[in-house]
């Protein structure tokens, strides 16, 4: 565990159950060595790059750690098994639980066999980018400093898709 604390953004998703209280729950079960700051609206979003019934229910989590980039995606892996999370191998998309990624890890560039931070489809997911931009409008995509609110400009036909829920 470093000294330093790092700033990390969370996404959420599900599609199945009850959304909005699993996303609760995933937040209770991230203490003590997660901390959030700050939490998105919840966003409802039509399945990306897989066919489903059911729409998607998104949120990004600002939160706080001194945890290293592959603690972190234990605890979240640890989190999602909790929760009810059965990975098929075979699938890359499908109707899930709960699914926790790291979007970004203060402003590193990270690579492993298991992870790569920023998330690898940060800036092709609309449904990913609108809650990061809610928490964190002037955001930069570490490495190369675009905005990634010129990521999110291209992503209009997607971004049209997306509902934001008031209330949350």
């Amino acid at each position: 565990m470093s000294k330093v604390v790092h700033g990390v953004y969370l996404l959420l998703g599900a599609n199945l159950g009850n959304p909005p209280e699993t996303f609760l729950q995933a937040i209770q079960l991230l203490n003590p060595s997660i901390t959030v700051s700050r939490k998105s609206s919840l966003f409802i979003t039509a399945p990306w790059k897989m066919e489903s019934e059911n729409w998607f229910y998104n949120q990004v989590l600002e939160v706080e750690t001194r945890l290293s980039p592959e603690e972190v995606l234990g605890v979240i892996l640890d989190v999602e098994r909790d929760l009810g999370r059965l990975r098929n191998g075979g699938a890359a998309y499908e109707d899930r639980l709960i699914d926790i990624d790291i979007l970004l890890f203060g402003k590193q560039l990270y690579q492993s066999d298991d992870l790569q931070v920023p998330h690898k489809f940060l800036n092709q997911r609309a449904f990913a980018l609108m809650p990061l931009l809610e928490l964190s409008p002037e955001c930069r995509e570490p490495g190369t400093d675009i905005p990634y609110e010129n990521y999110l400009e291209r992503l209009d036909e997607e971004r049209q898709k997306i509902k934001k829920l008031e209330g949350y």
